[in-house]
């Protein structure tokens, strides 16, 4: 790194040697690695190259590297997560984390959003999570009087089932069976409502739970929580939470909801008598009995003790689509590896190695030398960040670029846009100043052309336009009024006719001009719409004028009249005669040297922002170093980059099973992306699919 420093000195400006100074001091905590060893060799070539940007692009993306891996392993040790049912999947809890365990009772609906309290590994390595309570809504949401929470899909689901009584204003007389009678209720719906089955009867009434009006009170014990273990099976859950999250605001920078489509579809002929399967919505393991027409007959190996297949009928027939084979049916969206014979994601790794992260890398680190994957590492490179790999969405990075600030990470002061500095003269002020790799700036391009053309042009600014055509020859010639194009100052233009811009504007000329009196068309004269030619104008090229974009008559092959500027095609149609300016034979050249002022102040202004954040950078650069010949000490440790913020609160969104509102006004669904219209009631097209829609 100091050979490499004191070769670049000189060579560049004193502003890029602390950049690449500093970049160096970036790598100077990696780890001792094949990828740290080719990402540092890089960067050290192109330092001594003077390619600063090559070099910063090669730290980057292995800080990229790092910080995901960082993360992700922060994300695998947490003891608890955030998960959430699939839109296809109803989940059934059991007692214990045990296949053969007794169910609890109690189910997880399609959409339930829930935290694990404890998460562990069976016997065969499967990941169980055990359902915190806490999740759900506690017994404060279901006393006094009813109210439906339609905004927090999960309150609202957890009133179906609830006991209540009449409320302070009920006025149905005894629609209820009297005072003191309980129902339960059956349905919730948009619009404030409730739908209860009293006890004692079988039909459904609709009572109002808010908006100021509380029908029902609710009576007897608050439902209790779901509580229970489930498979943690990808077919069934998905974390709902990402490890990937903006360093700014805390989000996550991957969607977390679940494909179908990832996961591997099984076809009749890829199957095979005798083979182990899965089932994928249990992940219970089965054998291929035979094929026949599309389905599979499949037995589980687990039977009952003390009965066989004729006995009990443990054959289960099953669609192809609805099998998957062993480790293929891992969840794409987390990394898995190949670890003791079974495809493992970081979370099972850390809980084999008994809470142990430093095993579980090294574990992890041996099984991806021999599967050569980089998936997690690639698909992170997609998103932005800072030279140290703190990760920014797009619109967080936008608006730190244009309030001029670092990156927003806390702690970290790197500067997100680093502009080149070019040295224009040896002027020899600088410890660096030498006569090497001095670029010269000339004056040659497209802007010092128009720069000089509007020098050119102030200063003629007094003659141009005024020998083309002044007012003493209109008045000598005797012209009448004349006016010009009110968009390019084209003229003179002259009218010997009515003032109507309107009436022929469109009209086959020699038919506007009664030159012949022969009809174009059977109808009457040829005539097109104004809105017709302004698209043909509009699509005009630049090889192209006016005239010959103009539609013709077919009938005398002319083309049409057309009230507007043959310059730059501007339609008078809507606009008087009269009511137009009158010709100025300036006004060209006039409207030529604003337009070309216009361009050399945004050229300067322009520079004058280059200016402004070459000194910036120099001076962000220049803090705290020391202006000096002799080889600045060693550089500084670079403390390791902060954490990301907390994850926001998760979003529940989508209707479930049991809702049986209107969909119209919900937008597209969920699940298929079509329109209510499109369903047959939550039917998706096809059938098969129950659709699901965020509940305005």
């Amino acid at each position: 790194s100091a050979a490499a420093l004191r070769n670049l000195w000189g060579s560049v400006s004193f502003a890029d040697w602390l950049r690449a100074r500093h970049l160096l001091c970036l790598a100077q905590n990696w780890e001792n690695s094949n990828d740290a060893t080719e990402a540092l060799s890089l960067a050290l070539s192109t330092i001594q190259e003077g390619d600063l940007d090559s070099a910063a692009r090669a730290i980057r993306k292995h800080n990229i590297a790092r910080m995901t891996d960082k993360l992700l392993w922060r994300d695998a040790a947490h003891t608890v997560g955030d998960y959430c049912v699939l839109p296809t999947a109803k989940v059934m809890l059991q007692a214990f984390p045990s296949r053969s365990s007794p169910k609890t009772g109690f189910i997880l609906s399609p959409r339930t959003y829930f935290k694990s309290k404890q998460e562990i590994l069976d016997t065969d390595g499967k990941l169980w999570l055990q359902v915190d309570p806490r999740s759900f809504p506690g017994e404060g949401k279901f006393k006094g009087n009813v109210v439906t929470g339609l905004r927090n899909l999960m309150t609202s689901k957890a009133l179906i089932g609830v006991k209540v009584q009449r409320g302070p204003d009920w006025d149905m007389d005894d629609q209820d069976g009297g005072k003191g009678n309980e129902g339960v209720i059956v349905g919730v719906h948009r619009t404030s409502k409730v739908t209860v089955r009293w006890d004692g009867g079988t039909t459904k009434h609709e009572y109002c739970a808010g908006d100021g009006r509380h029908d029902l009170i609710f009576s007897g014990a608050a439902p209790q929580p779901p509580q229970g273990w489930l498979l943690a099976s990808s077919a069934v859950v998905h974390k709902a939470t990402n490890a990937l999250r903006c360093f700014s605001c805390g989000d996550g920078l991957v969607q977390t909801t679940h494909a179908a489509s990832k996961h591997a579809t099984l076809k009749e002929d890829a199957l095979k008598e005798g083979e182990q399967l899965l089932v994928a919505a249990t992940l219970e393991p089965v054998l291929v009995r035979a094929i026949n027409n599309g389905r599979v007959c499949c037995s589980f190996q687990n039977q009952a003790p003390g009965l066989n297949n004729s006995q009990g009928g443990f054959d289960i027939w099953y669609r192809p689509e609805d099998l998957v084979r062993p480790n293929s049916y891992k969840d794409c969206g987390e990394e898995s590896l190949q670890i003791h014979g079974q495809a493992r994601t970081r979370r099972e790794v850390v809980l084999m190695s008994g809470g142990d992260v430093d095993e579980a890398r090294e574990a992890w680190a041996k099984a991806k030398n021999q599967s050569a994957t980089n998936g997690e590492q690639c698909r992170s490179l997609r998103f932005a960040s800072c030279i140290q790999g703190h990760f920014i969405h797009a619109r967080c990075l936008q608006g730190a670029l244009f309030s001029g600030g670092t990156c927003p990470a806390v702690g970290c002061s790197e500067p997100l846009f680093v502009p080149p500095v070019r040295r224009l003269k040896n002027d020899g002020l600088c410890c660096g100043g030498s006569t090497r790799g001095i670029m010269h700036v000339d004056n040659e391009g497209g802007e010092a052309d128009l720069l000089r053309t509007a020098q050119a042009l102030i200063q003629s600014s007094g003659t141009d336009g005024a020998e083309i055509l002044t007012e003493e020859d209109i008045t000598a010639a005797d012209l009448p009024d004349l006016k010009m194009c009110p968009v390019c100052c084209s003229g003179p233009l002259m009218n010997e006719n009515c003032s109507d811009m309107q009436t022929h504007h469109g009209e086959c000329s020699r038919a506007a001009m009664r030159e012949d009196e022969s009809p174009c068309t059977e109808k009457g004269s040829f005539h097109v719409t104004a809105s017709e030619i302004a698209e043909k104008i509009k699509q005009m090229s630049s090889i192209e004028s006016v005239s010959d974009v103009l539609p013709r008559c077919p009938e005398h092959d002319v083309v049409v009249m057309f009230n507007g500027c043959l310059s730059c095609g501007h339609i008078f149609a809507d606009t008087d005669w009269d009511d137009m300016p009158d010709w100025n034979p300036k006004a060209k050249g006039l409207l030529v040297l604003d337009h070309k002022k216009r361009q050399a102040a945004g050229l300067l202004a322009k520079q004058v922002r280059a200016e402004v954040s070459q000194f910036a950078f120099e001076r962000d650069q220049l803090k705290g170093a020391a202006l000096c010949c002799s080889m600045c000490p060693s550089p500084p440790q670079v403390l390791p980059p902060p954490l990301p913020p907390p994850a926001t609160k998760y979003a529940i969104q989508g209707c479930d099973p049991s809702c049986d509102l209107n969909h119209s006004s919900d937008g597209d669904c969920l699940v298929c992306g079509r329109g209510w219209g499109s369903h047959s009631g939550h039917n998706c097209p096809g059938g098969g699919l129950r659709g699901s829609w965020i509940v305005q």
